[in-house]
């Protein structure tokens, strides 16, 4: 069964480097946070552990079986983990008490924190 929200808005915020990629990646990014925000109104809590775990869950392997997030395989790396079309894994912080933060590293590959006016993609 599949509860995922794909095509979640496109709600990220703009960075100001674009590159070809960066659509793309904006898609990703707000797809793991809408994938996120499902699994927690369903669960009652976001998923637990590291990024692949976190991903694991979120494509699958939860209590329920439930399906959140579906990618294609060039959306995860060796280890599972998420990434981008640059291959980087995401970040997804799930200790904000104001909700996660999904974001991508950006063009530039440097980890801004998300930080506004960074090149980092970051869900809303």
């Amino acid at each position: 069964m599949l509860v995922g929200l794909i095509g979640w808005p496109a709600l990220a915020v703009l960075s100001p480097m674009v590159t070809p990629h960066t659509p793309a990646v904006r898609w990703e990014v707000n797809n793991a946070f809408g994938s996120l925000k499902a699994f927690q109104i369903t669960f009652g809590s976001y998923p637990t552990g590291n990024l692949a775990q976190v991903s694991a869950s979120l494509r699958g392997s939860n209590r329920q079986g439930l399906i959140f997030l579906q990618i294609p395989a060039r959306s995860a790396n060796d280890a599972g983990e998420l990434v981008d079309a640059w291959k980087r894994p995401l970040r997804i912080i799930l200790t904000n008490p104001a909700g996660p933060i999904v974001y991508s590293l950006g063009p530039n590959g440097r980890d801004d924190g998300g930080a506004p006016g960074s090149d980092d993609i970051v869900a809303p």
